[in-house]
This record gives structure tokens, C-alpha cells and sequence, in this order.
């Protein structure tokens, strides 16, 4: 496209608030990328702060686990209350059994 001497003479005032337009336009993109990353940063700092919530599968699992522990604590207590009192009925024994014994020599 070629310009005509006319044409040009026209234009180049016109450069200058061509020139100041799309300045202005760049300054307003910059300004909205400048305000979106700083509302990103603020959401994830804000994130970082609050509790998340677990999701439900997450819940099951942790559920499944602890009843899991529980489970293998409540075996042992019962475990280790049963040989108490087997040791508790064993020492019994021995004294009963010590006092119904007579060692006599001859």
C-alpha cells in the first residue's frame, strides 16, 4: 500500500497521539498483569493460612487407618491383660501349691 505525499503529511502529526494511545493501552495491560499476580499471591497466601478440608476419600482412608490402629491397640490391651492375669493365676498356683506340699526328710 503506498502513500501519497498528502497522506503522509497527515499522518505524522498524528503519530504522536498514535504513539501516546498505544502507550496508554500498554500501561493499562501492565497495570491489570501487575493486579492479577498480586491477587494470586494474596489468594495463595491466604490459602497457606487457612485449614483445607479434607475431601471425602481422604477421610475414608484415615478412617480405615486409625480404626485399623485402634484395632491392633485394643488386641494388644487385651493381650497383655490376659497374661497379667494368667501370671497373676500362676503365682497363685505356686503358692497354693507351695503350702500344699510338705517336704519331709528321714
Amino acid at each position: 500500500m503506498s502513500i501519497k505525499p498528502i497522506d503522509f503529511q497527515m499522518s505524522i502529526p498524528r503519530a504522536n497521539e498514535a504513539s501516546k494511545i498505544r502507550g496508554a493501552e500498554n500501561q493499562k495491560e501492565h497495570a491489570q498483569q501487575q493486579n492479577q499476580s498480586t491477587a494470586i499471591q494474596q489468594q495463595a497466601e491466604s490459602s497457606l493460612k487457612q485449614v483445607q478440608k479434607r475431601t471425602q476419600a481422604e477421610e475414608v482412608k484415615i478412617r480405615k487407618k486409625q480404626e485399623n490402629e485402634r484395632n491392633k491397640e485394643k488386641k494388644q490391651q487385651s493381650s497383655n491383660h490376659n497374661k497379667k492375669e494368667e501370671n497373676q493365676q500362676a503365682k497363685k498356683g505356686v503358692e497354693t501349691s507351695k503350702s500344699s506340699f510338705i517336704d519331709v526328710k528321714i
